[in-house]
């Protein structure tokens, strides 16, 4: 509290003081974290002197209690109280973000999205208290490993993403090794059982066939398939989609079919444009499928393998082969 900057050695020569606004009155409250962190500080001030009263002071302390227990209310909603990644909508937002960066700039950018592999046996085998330490271990590895700049964030039971700005898909790559290698080096000792585990990892750089985060995220999901498909512990990044030349994809109208859990479900698709290398298709609702499938198109003859790239709520962009 000083109720006269002009005579407090501490302020009186402070540009604040001798210059606008002229401050001549202060008073601070510090805001401290729960864990004791001094973050910042809830003041008053007057261009005139004047003392402050204990009644003034006290509705200034209960301010600065409120204001604390606001920004932790922010922080629990942002943070997943388990690992303290990201929270799934915060890493959305701020991933939204950093790829429309971007974008916007032409800088690199890339996704990475990685899941414990046969994680549910953890939790079968030993029970949901030690898969949650296994959880939290294994990001606290990886969050060692990232930059300051970087996002972390949980998206799903034990899949997490990442984004890694100003980073293309070849450091990216080394990123994710380097991570995968990590999680794999940790042991844990439940009775005289050393238990490991690993993890899979898809990557996917931003280019400019992609227009948002979602597409972006869709297709380093479809990365981490591949590297589970492939046998799991491994890290794989799909190449840039190279853009198709006009003349190549064509416009149509066909009737086709979704097929996948080999063979025995199938979704009614329409499909809007068709090439040597992939497709456009609408379909009713894109929730619920998967990332790799076979396109069907009977009129045709036509049986292809695929993945998607990109997606809308009712469209999907998708790669043969």
């Amino acid at each position: 509290v000083v109720p006269d900057t002009l005579s407090d050695p501490h302020f009186a020569n402070d540009p604040l003081v001798t210059g606008a606004p002229f401050i001549r009155a202060y008073a601070g409250i510090p805001l401290r974290t729960p864990d004791g962190h001094a973050i910042g500080t809830l003041c008053a001030m007057d261009d005139k002197p004047r003392a402050f009263t204990a009644e003034q002071i006290g509705v200034l302390q209960d301010l600065a209690h409120f204001a604390v227990n606001e920004l932790e209310l922010r922080r629990l909603a942002t943070t997943d109280c388990l690992t303290g990644a990201l929270s799934r909508r915060a890493f959305r937002d701020e991933a939204g973000r950093a790829v429309g960066l971007a974008l916007r700039h032409g800088h690199d950018l890339t996704c990475v999205v990685f899941d414990l592999d046969h994680f549910k046996s953890v939790n079968d085998t030993f029970g949901h208290g030690f898969g949650d330490t296994v959880l939290k271990d294994s990001v606290s590895t990886c969050r060692e490993l990232l930059r300051t700049t970087d996002l972390l964030g949980r998206i799903g039971g034990e899949e997490f993403g990442i984004i890694l700005p100003h980073t293309g898909r070849k450091a990216a790559l080394d990123v994710a090794e380097k991570l995968r290698e990590a999680v794999a080096r940790q042991e844990w000792q439940i009775g005289e059982t050393t238990w490991r585990v690993t993890a899979s990892f898809g990557l996917a750089a931003l280019d400019k066939s992609l227009r948002d985060f979602e597409a972006l995220l869709a297709r380093a999901d479809s990365a981490l398939y591949s590297a589970k498909a492939e046998g799991r512990n491994r890290s794989v990044a799909l190449r840039p989609v190279e853009p198709e030349r006009a003349t190549v994809r064509r416009r149509v109208l066909k009737a086709g079919r979704i097929s996948f859990n080999s063979g025995h479900s199938s979704i009614d698709c329409t499909v809007r444009s068709l090439s040597e290398t992939g497709a456009g298709i609408d379909v009713f609702t894109a929730a619920g499928i998967p990332k790799n499938f076979d396109l069907v198109i009977d009129a045709d003859q036509l049986v292809r393998s695929c993945h998607v790239v990109d997606q809308t709520e009712k469209h999907l962009e998708i790669r043969f082969g």
